[in-house]
């Protein structure tokens, strides 16, 4: 899943034609690419973004733009984007191995295109420069993976093809981890992977975001059981995080489970909450 970002004028669908071009042919025959306009009156900011998280698809705009556009356009994001339908949004494309390619070229360039060709929707000099402002303070502190290009000139064609196989990565890497019938919600850039039996992932995430500086997709989580209601074992999907910095044993029914299991991973043991929070507060 790759989703693309940026204003009117920065070059999305000429970014998005030749990023195309690269993919290898069979992938082609099975890739969406759909572009997100004005949203219909009756959009349901939680579930109907959520229809769109989905393997082989391109995303030209998603939730992103309504929280750049929204404030300019209407004075505020839509209402119904609560916090809580946003973080489920992006929760469901870490899982998904999503990243964002924001599309970004000089500023005088963008006015530039602005000024020659005009916009359907973008009307003003102001407008534009407000979008930038918007999608630039988005991205500077982001749950998904960034990747900002220069959109003024065309994209250099090896640029486009690391592009197009780091994707072909994450997406069998993912394929490959859904394989391993966890429980869970698991992310390609786990930096820090919490076990339990004891806790909802929804709960956690929100402590997360409360006590700790780390951007979300840098944690994974996983129940005790599978979905055959077996001890999983840590280390079946671990090697699959290359950044793997720490792993977290929490409650005491999963430090029981851990314990039965055979893994051999290094692992802390955290039997109350607040030993976790402990922890967050302590990561960058």
């Amino acid at each position: 899943m790759i989703i693309i970002e940026g204003t009117d004028k920065a070059g999305k669908t000429t970014f998005i034609r030749n990023l195309f071009k690269n993919f290898p042919e069979d992938l082609k025959k099975e890739t969406k690419i759909v572009h997100f306009g004005v949203l219909p009156e009756d959009w349901d900011y939680h579930n109907d973004y959520l229809s769109y998280v989905q393997d082989n698809i391109i995303l030209d705009r998603f939730v992103d733009s309504e929280r750049a556009y929204g404030p300019v356009f209407r004075g505020k994001i839509n209402p119904r984007l609560t916090n809580e339908n946003l973080n489920s949004v992006y929760r469901k494309c870490i899982e998904k191995g999503a990243f964002v390619i924001y599309c970004n070229p000089k500023e005088n360039v963008v006015l530039d295109r602005l000024k020659k060709e005009g916009d359907e929707y973008v009307k003003k000099t102001e407008q534009l420069l407000q979008l930038r402002a918007n999608f630039n303070s988005i991205f500077s502190n982001h749950p998904l993976p960034i990747k900002e290009v220069d959109t003024s000139n065309p994209i250099d064609n090896q640029e486009l093809k690391n592009i197009v196989n780091s994707y072909l990565i994450r997406k069998r890497t993912i394929k490959n981890l859904n394989l391993k019938e966890f429980r869970g919600s698991l992310s390609l850039d786990t930096k820090y992977l919490i076990y339990t039996s004891d806790f909802l992932f929804s709960f956690l995430s929100q402590i997360i975001e409360n006590e700790c500086k780390c951007p979300n997709r840098y944690f994974s989580f996983l129940k005790t059981r599978n979905t055959r209601n077996e001890i999983f074992e840590i280390s079946s999907v671990s090697s699959s995080f290359n950044d793997l910095q720490k792993i977290i044993i929490l409650g005491e029914k999963s430090i029981e489970d851990y314990k039965k299991s055979k893994d051999n991973s290094k692992v802390i043991y955290c039997h109350k909450l607040h030993e976790l929070t402990m922890i967050l507060k302590s990561l960058n």
